[in-house]
C-alpha cells in the first residue's frame, strides 16, 4: 500500500556519521568529500584545471545560480600564466579576480561555498581558497502576485530552474539541503529539482515521491499545474493534498518543517508536498 503524501513528516533521530575535516593534499579528493556532505546535489558544480607551467591540479567549485560565471572563466583562462606555486602568490592571484580567503577545514569551507563563494583546492596545500564572486539572480526578479504580504521580502521565482533553486540556496545555506533531478516529458525533457533537508524529511514519503514522478509516462510537461495532477493522492477532501507557491521564504519555511519541494523549469511556481488543511486559508 502506497504511503500518503499528506502524512506528516518526522525528524530523523539518526544523522549520517561525519566525514573527514580535514583538506586533503589532492584536490579531486577535497570535491569528492564536498559531494558527500551536499548529497551530490544539482547545484554544486565542479570544474578541473591546471597550471600548465608548474603542471599544478585544481578543483574550483560553486553552487550554480549564485557566482559570477564570467570571473570564474576569467579564473580558468588565467591559470595558464601563473608561474609560481608558493601559497602567498596563489592568494595575490586569486585576489586580482574577488576577495579571497584561505581556509584549513572543510566544515569552513563547505560554509563558504553554500554562502555563494567559489572554493579552490590545489594538489599539494592542505589550505583552501574561497574567493567572493557572489551574484545575486537579478531579474525581474518581483514581488509574487498570488501572495502579497504587507511585511517580509518581495521577491518571487521566476521561469529559471537554477535561479529558483539559488533563491533558496541563499536563505538555507545548509549543507544538508538537497536538489535531486529528474527529467520528465518525453518530448519536452523537462528538468525538474527534488528538493529536502535530509534528517528532516522523511525517507520514506520521499521514496513514495520519487516512485511517483518516475511513473509519469507524458510527452510534455510545461508547468508545475502537470504534475501537481499526476502526483496527487485520490482523496474526497476538497482541499488540494499538493501546495504551490512563488515566494522563496514560504519554501524555505517549508523545507524546515520537514516537507518536500519540487522545483520544475520554467515555471515560477514551485509545488510543496505533504499540503495541510490550513494552508490553503493563507493564500486568501
Amino acid at each position: 500500500m502506497s504511503v500518503r503524501l499528506r502524512r506528516r513528516y518526522k525528524q530523523n533521530k539518526h544523522p549520517a556519521s561525519h566525514v573527514h575535516d580535514h583538506i586533503s593534499p589532492h584536490a579531486v579528493n577535497n570535491f569528492h568529500q564536498i559531494m558527500k556532505r551536499t548529497g551530490e546535489s544539482d547545484d554544486i558544480l565542479h570544474r578541473s584545471f591546471s597550471f600548465p607551467t608548474n603542471k599544478t591540479k585544481a578543483s574550483l567549485i560553486y553552487v550554480d545560480g549564485t557566482v559570477d560565471s564570467q570571473a570564474i572563466e576569467k579564473i580558468l583562462s588565467r591559470a595558464k600564466f601563473y608561474s609560481d606555486n608558493k601559497d602567498e602568490n596563489y592568494l595575490s592571484y586569486f585576489n586580482e579576480v574577488g576577495t579571497t580567503k584561505v581556509h584549513s577545514s572543510i566544515p569552513s569551507i563547505l560554509n563558504e561555498l553554500l554562502s555563494g563563494h567559489v572554493i579552490i583546492f590545489i594538489d599539494g596545500q592542505t589550505d583552501a581558497y574561497s574567493v567572493s564572486l557572489i551574484k545575486i539572480p537579478e531579474r525581474s526578479i518581483t514581488e509574487p502576485l498570488t501572495e502579497t504580504v504587507i511585511r517580509g521580502p518581495r521577491e518571487g521565482f521566476i521561469e529559471s530552474l537554477r535561479v529558483n533553486t539559488s533563491l533558496v540556496r541563499r536563505r538555507l545555506p545548509d549543507e544538508k539541503l538537497r536538489f535531486e533531478p529528474r527529467t520528465i516529458g518525453s518530448r519536452t525533457k523537462t528538468k525538474i529539482n527534488i528538493a529536502y533537508i535530509e534528517g528532516i524529511a522523511d525517507e520514506s514519503l520521499l521514496t513514495e515521491l520519487r516512485q511517483r514522478l518516475d511513473r509519469i509516462e507524458t510527452d510534455s510537461i510545461l508547468e508545475d499545474a502537470s504534475i501537481e495532477e499526476l502526483i496527487q493522492d485520490a482523496t474526497y477532501t476538497p482541499f488540494p493534498t499538493v501546495y504551490s507557491s512563488e515566494r522563496p521564504d514560504t519554501v524555505t519555511s517549508h523545507l524546515l518543517e520537514g516537507k518536500t519541494a519540487i522545483f520544475v523549469d520554467g515555471s515560477p511556481f514551485v509545488l510543496i508536498v505533504p499540503a495541510l488543511f490550513v494552508q490553503f486559508f493563507s493564500q486568501c
